[in-house]
């Protein structure tokens, strides 16, 4: 004998239901953002004042675990952009992080929405080297691939990434702010791109590994090291 097939809820017992899901999102969201202020406080205690709060290595262990985590129902694009943006409130709300970006990079509509997800306002520049000189002050430098950044760096480096496969915008900061978090790349400048090379455009290339300066391919010049970009593209 075949059972009956489970009765169809009612529009009203659905819109209960995502509204009953709303009020223990917005619970938990409250929560994480009081433990926000938890690490602010620890963080200070165990290194001082002086530590940035913006850690590339950290978000990307984060999103590599929800995205293994990830159920059928939540597309892979949608969880990065939802927690790049808690993630960047979170950095906000620690201590106020300034990002400088070129004019040019915010011309770039896919860009600057990038930029806007993960860190909100942005201090607008007139171009990529002015930018950098003011990350040699405080806060961070956002620049892209086809911009002259690298005779600016000085003792910066590229210490992370936004865009899939390959970068869209190269993030510019202090070295102390570099971590290997498990499948990291190495930013160089190339006349060729070496073959183990992840990606290549306008003469740079990210090659495999958290590589200290010395120890890029011959020829090569070490412009940073960063976790590398995600590819949603293999997320099951």
């Amino acid at each position: 004998m075949t059972a009956d097939p489970a009765p169809i809820p009612s529009l009203i017992e659905v819109r209960r239901e995502i509204d009953d899901i709303d009020d223990r999102l917005l619970a938990l969201l409250d929560a994480r953002f009081a433990a926000v202020a938890r690490v602010r406080a620890a963080k200070q205690a165990e290194d001082g004042p002086g530590r940035a709060a913006f850690r590339p290595a950290r978000e990307a262990q984060v999103l590599r675990r929800l995205l293994a985590q990830r159920g059928p129902h939540l597309p892979a694009s949608l969880l990065v952009r939802l927690w790049r943006s808690i993630m960047g409130s979170a950095t906000q709300a620690q201590d106020g992080l300034t990002v400088h970006a070129s004019k040019a990079l915010l011309s770039d509509a896919a860009a600057s929405a990038l930029l806007n997800t993960q860190f909100g306002g942005i201090s607008a520049c007139l171009n990529c080297a002015t930018a950098i000189d003011r990350a040699h002050v405080a806060g961070l430098a956002a620049v892209s691939l086809a911009e002259p950044f690298a005779p600016a760096l000085g003792r910066l480096h590229v210490i992370g990434t936004l865009g899939e496969e390959k970068p869209l915008v190269l993030l510019v900061g202090s070295p102390s702010l570099a971590e290997p978090s498990g499948d990291d790349e190495t930013l160089i400048l190339a006349d060729k791109a070496p073959a183990n090379a992840h990606w290549a455009d306008a003469g740079l290339a990210g090659v495999p590994g958290f590589l200290e300066p010395d120890a890029t391919p011959p020829g090569t010049i070490f412009l940073g090291r960063y976790p590398r970009p995600l590819r949603l593209n293999e997320v099951s």
